[in-house]
């Protein structure tokens, strides 16, 4: 896909298509297969939509302004899916850190309240 985007010819497209390459290498390097065909569906839809975008338009400077706008979400929707997968792991890792102390630092208010000792077993 990222040929087809690099074969447009303009520099946008040959940035993009080096970005996308770049993301999935390190996912192939860093991250698990799971996060990498997540990444590769999520930007396979986002780089056709750039591909019909792109094609709309007779050459490479005859884009409009909603049309380069569009482009740029959709880099940008790359990178953020990026960012997302790549931290997904230290997510996970800090919900269940914050599940567990959470859960041991759970008790019942032990001091006084407005109406003075009542409930919670005292």
């Amino acid at each position: 896909m990222e040929s087809q985007v690099a074969s447009l010819g303009a520099p946008w497209a040959e940035e993009l298509a080096a970005a996308h390459q770049s993301y999935r290498i390190w996912f192939t390097n860093h991250g698990t297969r799971t996060e990498a065909v997540l990444f590769d569906d999520v930007s396979v839809v986002l780089l056709q939509s750039v591909l019909s975008i792109a094609s709309s338009g007779s050459e490479e400077g005859d884009l409009s302004f909603l049309s380069s706008l569009y482009i740029a979400l959709h880099s940008g929707f790359i990178r953020v899916t990026f960012l997302i997968l790549a931290s997904c792991r230290i997510w996970v890792l800090v919900i269940l850190a914050a599940i567990l102390y959470g859960a041991r630092a759970y008790r019942p208010y032990a001091g006084d309240d407005i109406l003075g000792q009542t409930g919670n077993g005292r």
